[in-house]
């Protein structure tokens, strides 16, 4: 499965992340399954296909996908729930997201802000949430309800964008396998660690991109040198290139899926009112087809190994 994990090719544009019809239509067909209570559906060789497919078009492929579902569309709150956490756990194996342990979590405006000195989790407020990569192998959402405006999710290829700092400024493009300080946010062991951005070799392509964790290092005493900087400076411009992104405008019923080791996703900030409130789910997950990571990636992932339960916010110890 090796080659599955080796720079992908860069791609542009929503199509790359658009389900052929045969896929969408067995996509269809598992959480029509699901909905129905007929887990056995999952075991037909029709159903293990999709499964692996799926996992080729996020390890090998594009990295991402996106499609509409009727089933989910047409659900109530429960059994849409239920179903797409069933559709998770079927797919992969989902990781705590949080502190709590939670495997499932709603993204909605919990009226905090993020800032660079006061950290919060991005998916607790309504802000713009810049080009990013989660801490995990795969980011699964799926949205309950749209806000009255924004809250666009966009996804881009990361391997176009270490080919277009490669080709627009050569000399940062060395810079990107160089270990810049990672702000752990809390949730880890550490303050922070020390994460290259790329890591491009025999045993796979791995690309953690999230500027933020690397600028609040700050409140640990830690600056950046320049020429990191301009490094950051340097993929910003890449990710908002105008039509590099795939856009997923989120109804009820729409369901994202990105590899977070070979694309980066973005959301435009959101207003609800009283008639629209934004609510997505989000699982994230590990899977038997994940590539191997850079030893580095320990304190976040856990496990480095390729194929294994790693990833996610490891759970504060009680006494």
């Amino acid at each position: 499965m090796n080659d599955w994990h080796q720079r992908p090719k860069a791609w542009t544009g929503d199509a790359a992340i658009r389900p052929d019809a045969a896929l969408l239509a067995d996509i269809e067909y598992s959480l029509v399954a699901l909905a129905g209570g007929d887990d056995a559906a999952l075991l037909q060789p029709r159903l293990q296909a999709c499964r692996a497919a799926i996992h080729r078009m996020l390890e090998q492929g594009s990295g991402a996908l996106a499609f509409a579902s009727p089933t989910l569309r047409d659900l109530p709150r429960q059994a849409f729930y239920r179903t797409f956490q069933a559709w998770c756990r079927w797919l992969g194996m989902p990781v705590p997201i949080n502190l709590r342990g939670d495997t499932l979590k709603e993204v909605r405006d919990e009226g905090v802000t993020d800032s660079l000195m006061a950290p919060q989790r991005g998916h607790m407020t309504n802000q713009e949430l810049a080009f990013h990569s989660d801490r995990a192998d795969v980011t699964c959402l799926a949205c309950w309800s749209p806000a009255a405006s924004g809250g666009e999710f966009r996804v881009v290829s990361s391997s176009w964008v270490a080919e277009w700092i490669a080709d627009k400024h050569p000399d940062l493009s060395a810079l990107l396998t160089r270990p810049l300080p990672h702000d752990l946010r809390g949730e880890g062991g550490e303050d922070y660690v020390q994460l290259p951005i790329l890591s491009d070799s025999g045993a796979g392509f791995v690309f953690r991109y999230i500027r933020k964790f690397n600028e609040s290092v700050l409140r640990h005493g830690i600056q950046l040198p320049a020429d990191a900087v301009r490094l950051l400076d340097a993929a910003d411009e890449a990710v908002n290139q105008p039509g590099i992104a795939a856009e997923v405008v989120f109804d009820k019923g729409v369901v994202a899926l990105c590899n977070n080791h070979t694309t980066l996703h973005s959301r435009h900030a959101f207003r609800d009112d009283e008639a629209h409130t934004r609510c997505l789910l989000r699982c994230w997950l590990a899977s038997e087809y994940t590539r191997p990571l850079p030893p580095a990636f320990l304190p976040l992932f856990h496990d480095v190994r390729a194929g294994v339960l790693r990833g996610g916010v490891r759970q504060a110890a009680t006494a």
